[in-house]
């Protein structure tokens, strides 16, 4: 090999290394996450007769072992049925793919079976939302960590890997939190005498990570509470809420009016006035146009076209100048309008909701929700510092989310929601 060649490949050689440690990284973090997230289409995962990996065999034997009686249920029907059976007596619900669950199923328990537990696994944002908490930034894989705080549940079990998606308790809920451990990856708050508990992470539940660090102890411990367990087992997204068609238009009347033999002008009469009225206006604008057009004397003036911007350097510009400004009003109502829009179409693409309390309405009996609440999240209070205007951002993101998840698309179909 000569010298030159020698140059040449060792050039080459220090340009390939770093990318092929950057394909290798993506490839490697790809497969983690791959291995990292169950499949909750099988019918076999999280589920207390699964025995794979991601099953939940082993923590539905373990709290037979603890007397706690295990009732399982396919739908959200059954389980207020089952709930509905035991007349009063505590129960906790397990529900390991809340996503597929139908967004009412929360709100109806809520209230309605005092002391009923609700254990939620890694939600999204929309179903969050329905069960008053606001999600938090995930992770790829899920972090073993401390309890960091002085609940039972937490501390008999010590470290456990359930930090991956963090949540916090929604303000406008207007409750206290119960349980607030692990940095946000277990989260409870009870509202009108109903406990719902978010997990950040399905580690502690499934059988390959069940017996690692204090994840058994974690698991049994929140599902135990109670000698009665409804486990929800969901593999499918259930049907949502179908909202009525809008009524059809009145047809207009094209009768015309009779008309003696005396008549002027037929040709007025011949046409309705509205497309009189209409050429009407059509002329105005064509004679403010052209006055417009011709506000400047002389020919035309050659200019150069802007320079072209990328979409996000446009955005992070405005972004900057809207925090220099400290105009949280204004970002506020801009981000609004886009929510606005986007629960629009999903729940009406026609657009025929006349105004913002027809849609909060409209929002309240899609979700099953209270139409205050939904009221609150669309008319936020002016915003006075940047964690205010964080939240309530959070909360119209979460809002929008829960609607296209659970509302038809123009063609009909329907997110099929599970974790992301």
């Amino acid at each position: 090999m000569t010298p030159r060649r020698t140059v040449r490949w060792r050039r080459w050689h220090r340009a390939a290394v770093p990318f092929l440690l950057l394909v290798l990284f993506y490839v490697v973090t790809g497969v983690a996450h791959a291995v990292q997230e169950p499949d909750l289409d099988e019918p076999g995962t999280l589920s207390p007769v699964g025995n794979g990996p991601d099953g939940s065999a082993r923590l539905a034997g373990l709290l037979n072992a603890n007397g706690v009686a295990v009732r399982v249920v396919t739908s959200s029907g059954q389980a207020r049925t089952a709930l509905d059976d035991l007349d009063g007596q505590p129960a906790t619900v397990f529900v390991p793919a809340p996503d597929f669950l139908d967004p009412r199923f929360l709100n109806r328990v809520a209230g309605r079976y005092p002391g009923t537990r609700v254990v939620l696994v890694r939600p999204d944002g929309g179903t969050a939302f329905v069960a008053g908490f606001l999600s938090g930034p995930s992770r790829w894989a899920a972090r073993t960590v401390a309890p960091d705080c002085g609940a039972d549940v937490a501390v008999d079990a010590g470290r456990a890997a359930v930090l991956r998606s963090r949540y916090t308790v929604d303000p406008r809920t207007r409750t206290e939190a119960v349980l607030d451990c692990y940095g946000g990856g277990l989260v409870a708050h009870r509202m009108r005498g109903t406990e719902f508990v978010v997990v950040g992470a399905t580690d502690p539940f499934r059988n390959s990570r069940i017996d690692e660090v204090g994840n058994s102890e974690l698991a049994v411990g929140l599902l135990s509470r109670d000698r009665q367990v409804i486990w929800v087992d969901l593999h499918r997204p259930e049907p949502g809420p179908t909202m009525p068609p809008p009524p059809p238009p009145p047809a207009p009347d094209y009768r015309q009016p009779e008309r003696s033999g005396n008549d002027s002008n037929p040709m007025w009469a011949a046409f309705p006035p509205v497309l009189w009225a209409g050429l009407v206006l059509l002329g105005i604008l064509a004679v403010l146009v052209a006055v417009v057009r011709g506000r400047r004397l002389g020919p035309p003036v050659a200019e150069p076209l802007p320079v072209a911007v990328p979409a996000t350097e446009l955005v992070v510009g405005w972004g900057r100048l809207y925090q220099r400004s400290r105009a949280r009003a204004g970002t506020l109502d801009a981000l609004r309008a886009a929510a606005v829009r986007r629960i629009t179409h999903r729940l009406d693409p026609t657009g025929v909701l006349p105004d913002d309390e027809a849609l909060a309405a409209a929002v309240a009996v899609h979700l099953g929700v209270p139409v205050e609440q939904v009221r609150a999240v669309l008319h936020p209070e002016p915003p006075t510092s940047d964690d205010e205007l964080t939240s309530a951002v959070a909360g119209l993101d979460a809002l929008a989310a829960a609607i296209e998840r659970t509302a038809p698309r123009p063609d009909g179909s329907v997110n099929p929601g599970g974790t992301p």
